[in-house]
């Protein structure tokens, strides 16, 4: 079943990602930004043809824009939670060079956290994974979830490291 609250926090999270706004998204798709601001509340979905064009805007597959899923009781933007408990943890300047322009989309039964750039991406990954695997672990539970880290500025330049519990 279609979490269409979901699918809306996927789309805003990508065109935030990259740094669009509703308008500028809504010009490219040819639609208002009111239906942008709809989906992205979860009041709707867009069309299958306007779902083609977002996948190929954010660089992902249309089954991705659709597939996440609620872990458990969390709160469904659970990268917001981990960054919450993260920036308590390590210092300001080090939070600020590497986590706040980093962002993550929980589909399936992965979150995929990205840098803001290949570089920020590995970083992540090789100085705070098992930070970020910790954290994940106290919020989720007993709930089986993957984490990869990946950059996809295009398909050949992606790095993906899964650790499992």
């Amino acid at each position: 079943m279609i979490n269409i609250k979901f699918v809306g926090e996927i789309i805003a999270a990508e065109r935030k990602g990259l740094k669009l706004t509703q308008i500028q998204l809504g010009e490219m798709l040819n639609v208002s930004h009111q239906a942008v601001s709809k989906w992205e509340r979860g009041e709707c979905l867009p069309g299958i043809d306007i779902l083609v064009l977002l996948a190929k805007i954010f660089n992902i597959k249309v089954d991705q824009l659709l597939a996440q899923q609620e872990i458990g009781n969390i709160a469904p933007n659970i990268w917001d939670s981990v960054l919450e408990i993260i920036t308590n943890q390590i210092s300001q300047p080090s939070f600020d060079q590497w986590f706040l322009k980093s962002r993550a989309v929980h589909l399936d039964n992965s979150l995929i956290i990205s840098g803001h750039n290949q570089f920020a991406t590995n970083w992540l990954y090789q100085r705070y994974s098992s930070l970020i695997l910790k954290v994940v672990n106290q919020l989720v539970g007993n709930y089986e979830l993957k984490i990869i880290f990946r950059f996809s500025e295009d398909s050949n330049n992606t790095r993906r490291t899964t650790l499992e519990r």
